[in-house]
C-alpha cells in the first residue's frame, strides 16, 4: 500500500538553537501539509486570490493587476502556508520570519536584510511581500491585539524596503509599494475567508483562528519563561506547542536578554508536553484528538476491609438507637 505521510525535518543548527526560526515550524506543519492533504485546495487559492487581484478598483493598472495577480498565484505554495502558519501561532511567525531571514542572509555572505526582488523562478514570494502578507494576515485575527501587531510588523520589515523588483516569466518588473500592499492585503484576506469547495465549503478562519483566549495563555506562558510563573496546571491550561513557541518568541524579541537560555527551556517544555500526550503513548490510535491519559492503580480484586468494618460497627450502632 502506498501511503503518502508529510515529514518535516529541521536542520541540524535550528533543531540546537536559532530561536526565532522555529516559528516558521507553523509554515510548514499548519500550512503545507494542510494545504496538500486536501485534493483540489491549492489550484482553488490560486484561482480565488487571482481573481480578486484582477478585480480589485483601488490598483488602477491592469498590467500591474495581471502581473500581481500572477506572481501571488504562482508562488501560492508558499503564500497560504504563510498565512495558514499565522492562524496557527498568531504573530509569531510573521515577526520572527525577519530576524530569522536577515540572520540567514548573513550567515550565506549576502547583506542582513530582507530581499525586494522576487524571480519568476522562486516559489517563495519575495521577502518584503512576504512582511507584507504576513501583516495583512495579522490584521485578520481575531484577538484584539492583531492591530498593533501588525503595525509593529511592518515598521520592522519595511526597514528594508528599496525598490520591489518582480517577474512570472520575464524580465524583472518594478512594483510600487502600494500596489504590492494592496496584492497582500487581498492575498490574505482572500486566503483567510473564502469559503473553498475542497474545504466543504468552509473558509480557513473558520477551521483555525487566533484569539483572545491563545494570546492569554502566551501571556502566561511568558512568565515561565522569564522565570517569574511556573508550568503549573494552571498556566499550561489549553496550551499547544504552536502557545509554547509562540511564547518563547515573544518573549525573545520583546525582552532584551540571552536567548539560548529560553531556547533550552522551550525544548524542556516542548519534552514535558510531548511525554504527557497520550497519543504519543504505547497504544496505536488513529485519531489522537485532545486524548487524556489516566492512570489507575488496581491493588486487588477484593474491597479494602477498613472501611467494610467501619461500616459494620456503623450499621451495629443505628440497630442499637
Amino acid at each position: 500500500i502506498k501511503v503518502q505521510n508529510a515529514i518535516v525535518s529541521l536542520p541540524p543548527a535550528i533543531a540546537h538553537g536559532v530561536l526565532v526560526a522555529w516559528s516558521s515550524l507553523a509554515h510548514e506543519t499548519a500550512g503545507q501539509d494542510i494545504a496538500h492533504a486536501d485534493d483540489g485546495l491549492v489550484p482553488e487559492m490560486q484561482a480565488a486570490v487571482a481573481n480578486a487581484i484582477r478585480k480589485d478598483t483601488k490598483i488602477k493598472s491592469a498590467a500591474m493587476k495581471n502581473l500581481l495577480a500572477t506572481y501571488w498565484s504562482n508562488c501560492m505554495d508558499e503564500t497560504s502556508a504563510d498565512v495558514m502558519g499565522i492562524l496557527n501561532m498568531g504573530p509569531a511567525p510573521a515577526i520572527g520570519m525577519i530576524p530569522f531571514f536577515r540572520s540567514f542572509l548573513h550567515q550565506v555572505g549576502r547583506p542582513a536584510k530582507l530581499r525586494n526582488t522576487g524571480p519568476g523562478e522562486d516559489p517563495h514570494p519575495a521577502d518584503i511581500l512576504r512582511v507584507m502578507l504576513g501583516a495583512s494576515a495579522v490584521r485578520g485575527l481575531s484577538f484584539a491585539g492583531s492591530g498593533a501587531w501588525a503595525d509593529a510588523i511592518l515598521a520592522e520589515g519595511l526597514k528594508d524596503l528599496t525598490s520591489i523588483k518582480l517577474s512570472t516569466t520575464g524580465p524583472l518588473v518594478t512594483v510600487d509599494k502600494a500596489s504590492a500592499q494592496r496584492s497582500a492585503d487581498i492575498a490574505a484576506a482572500t486566503l483567510m475567508n473564502f469559503k473553498f469547495n475542497a474545504l466543504g465549503g468552509h473558509s480557513l478562519r473558520e477551521i483555525q483562528d487566533w484569539k483572545d483566549a491563545d494570546e492569554q495563555i502566551v501571556a502566561n506562558l511568558r512568565g515561565v519563561f522569564s522565570g517569574t510563573a511556573t508550568a503549573s496546571a494552571a498556566v499550561m491550561q489549553g496550551a499547544y506547542a504552536a502557545h509554547v513557541v509562540a511564547a518563547a518568541v515573544y518573549e525573545s524579541m520583546m525582552v532584551v536578554q540571552p536567548v539560548a537560555p529560553l531556547f533550552t527551556k522551550m525544548i524542556a517544555l516542548l519534552k514535558q508536553m510531548h511525554d504527557a500526550n497520550a497519543g504519543w503513548g504505547p497504544m496505536f490510535v488513529l485519531q489522537p484528538g485532545n486524548m487524556k491519559r489516566d492512570v489507575m492503580i488496581q491493588l486487588n480484586d477484593e474491597p479494602p476491609a477498613a472501611p467494610v468494618a467501619k461500616t459494620a460497627k456503623k450499621k451495629a450502632a443505628i440497630r442499637k438507637k
